[in-house]
Formats: structure tokens, sequence, C-alpha cells
């Protein structure tokens, strides 16, 4: 299956990922392409815009070869980390056939993980992506009929879309 987990900035979703994805399968994350692309010795979230540039376009490409090595059976689940993905990308998404799993929690916990983990950059990216919106309890869409702790240990039930 093609899984995309979507959310805000320090939403828990890597997290997940690590927690559910099996050896075999694939990640694709843009946060571990950008450290993989960037200087030796760069510290994790500490790469420029250029890199995380050059990261977004690297992301669509390794999507397609991991997408393609799945459809012939090489590859048993690909793992997909988009923050804030756009409606273009979860139109493709959707023609991909992906199930989309939305990590969410209080406003509050984001910004505080975000303060503790993340640049300065990051956490006025968080602060303005959340100004005026209501961030509602963990939910998912499109991805079976189970349920499996949040990463702060809530229930998220999940349902196909």
């Amino acid at each position: 299956m093609i899984h995309v987990v979507t959310g805000h900035i320090c939403s828990g979703k890597t997290t997940h990922v690590r927690q559910h994805a099996g050896p075999d399968d694939l990640v694709v994350d843009l946060d571990r392409l950008a450290l993989a692309l960037a200087a030796d010795g760069t510290p994790e979230y500490g790469y420029t815009r250029e890199v995380l540039e050059v990261a977004r376009g690297v992301r669509w490409f390794a999507i397609d070869e991991a997408v393609r090595l799945h459809k012939r059976g090489r590859i048993p689940n690909v793992w997909i980390v988009h923050a804030y993905p756009t409606d273009d990308d979860l139109a493709r998404y959707r023609r991909l056939g992906a199930g989309l799993r939305e990590q969410t929690c209080e406003a509050r916990v984001l910004l505080a993980r975000a303060r503790a983990e993340r640049p300065p950059a990051a956490v006025a990216e968080l602060e303005r992506r959340l100004r005026g919106q209501p961030i509602k309890a963990a939910t998912t869409t499109g991805v079976g009929s189970a349920t499996t702790p949040a990463s702060d240990g809530r229930q998220i039930g999940r349902a196909h879309v």
C-alpha cells in the first residue's frame, strides 16, 4: 500500500512512520532527503532553504520510483511523509491510490515540540500556519479499519475515504 502521512510540523508524522513501516518498506521523508543532500555535519533540520528546495524536487522523483517498484511487487509499502500537501499533491496521491493519514494534536503541544526540537524558522512557519486554524482531535482517512495509539497516547480511528 501507499501511505501518505500529513500534518503540522511536530505532529508525529515521522514517529508514526517509524512505528509502522516494515524493514522492506520504503520511506520518502522530505526532512531525511534534505539532510542527506546537505553538507556533512549539518544538524537535523539545520539545512538551508536552497537544500530544502532541491529536496522538494527529489521527493517527487523518489515517490514516482517507489510507486513503480511497489506496483511491480518489489516494495511492500511506500510511506510518504508530507507535512503540507497542496490540493494538486493530494490529487496526485489520490490518482496513485494512496491512503491518507492526518496526524494532529493540540496547538500548544505542537508549539512546545517545535520550540524544543526545531530551528526558529520552522517555529515561525508553524505559528503562521496555526493562526486562525482550529486544531481538531487526531484523525485519519483512507488507511484501514483498526485503531492505533497516537504518538501522544490518544486513540486514532482509521476509516476509508
